[in-house]
């Protein structure tokens, strides 16, 4: 696996990441963009734990490594629920290695709703291996709020359905501004930006 590291400011520690997925999107979920709080396998209610191990996606907790549920392969992604929309639950992937043998994804849990959408972000902009964001009056509230709120704990930026950035937050943010860094190269960082800037309305 190559490993990534992202920073979203000084306030965050370095973010797990990795290769995003060429297309793990459903077509439902086509132009998706959310920064999410990340629901830990210990927080999930065992009504939904129970769905989860009746569809083959629950690793036993002997095996898990939080935040993740399970890994699953890359030919298996067309099977996988995304939408758990009664028990207020979505998925993300995010791919945890890629080599001559196999492609594999990691599944994360998060609320059904992101805390921040593409609604509350004003621009997108490349520079050199980063993607710096800003957001609008209404996200900057919201992205404080996140942050204070979820102050040692991880968060994810996703974009149809795959999660790009786990950072783990330090402090508090105030600034309306997050910075993606440490993508693979230039052109990884301008089409990801232009990605986001594409579903701004």
């Amino acid at each position: 696996m190559r490993t990534i590291t992202l920073l979203l400011l000084p306030c965050f520690l370095p973010a797990v990441s990795c290769k995003p997925a060429e297309q793990p999107a459903t077509q439902e979920e086509a132009r998706h963009f959310g920064i999410y709080a990340i629901l830990t396998p210990n927080e999930l209610s065992a009504s939904f734990a129970a769905v989860l191990k009746a569809d083959s996606i629950l690793m036993p907790a002997s095996e898990m490594q939080s935040p993740f549920l399970a890994s699953i392969r890359q030919e298996d992604l067309p099977r996988l629920n995304m939408e758990y929309e009664q028990d207020g639950v979505r998925l993300a992937v995010m791919r945890i290695n890629d080599d001559a043998l196999s492609t594999r994804y990691a599944i994360v849990a998060l609320p059904y709703n992101a805390a921040l959408d593409i609604s509350d972000v004003q621009k997108a902009t490349p520079g050199n291996n980063n993607v710096d964001l800003q957001f609008n009056m209404e996200g900057s509230r919201k992205w404080a709020d996140l942050t204070r709120s979820n102050t040692g704990r991880m968060v994810a930026f996703v974009v149809d359905n795959t999660v790009y950035s786990m950072p783990y937050v330090k402090a508090e943010i105030r600034t309306g501004t997050a910075r993606i860094s440490g993508l693979e190269n230039e052109e990884t960082a301008e089409n990801l930006s232009l990605l986001i800037s594409s579903y701004i309305p």
